[in-house]
């Protein structure tokens, strides 16, 4: 049995996606921005998998204080039996999405809603 993360990480070029989404003003926090980058990758379907080099950012207790998270993961993904991998996997995919997105210099962020 695969044991689950404690701690959330992020790519480099995530990290930097991050910083431009908190630059911009369309987010306070950088959890915030991560939750929504997950949002995104949940939205378009993205299938699980594990991210490579991801360097610690959060604390799982500090990222998912209440659980709720970890506890929508198996709904949604009912195979998944390490939330917090996945969690970590979507935050990454969805702002690599946001970064290819905002790279145009036409970029909207209400384009991202659909």
């Amino acid at each position: 049995m695969e044991i689950d993360k404690k701690t959330i990480g992020l790519t480099v070029s995530n990290k930097a996606v991050v910083e431009i989404l908190i630059q911009k003003g369309w987010f306070n926090e950088q959890m915030d921005a991560a939750r929504f980058a997950m949002s995104i990758a949940i939205d378009d379907s993205t299938e699980p998998d594990e991210i490579e080099g991801a360097e610690t950012v959060w604390n799982v207790g500090s990222f998912d204080t209440d659980g709720e998270l970890r506890n929508i993961i198996p709904i949604l993904y009912p195979d998944i039996t390490t939330p917090y991998r996945l969690i970590e996997y979507l935050i990454n995919v969805g702002l690599e999405k946001i970064g290819e997105k905002i790279k145009d210099p036409s970029f909207e962020f209400s384009s991202l809603f659909g």
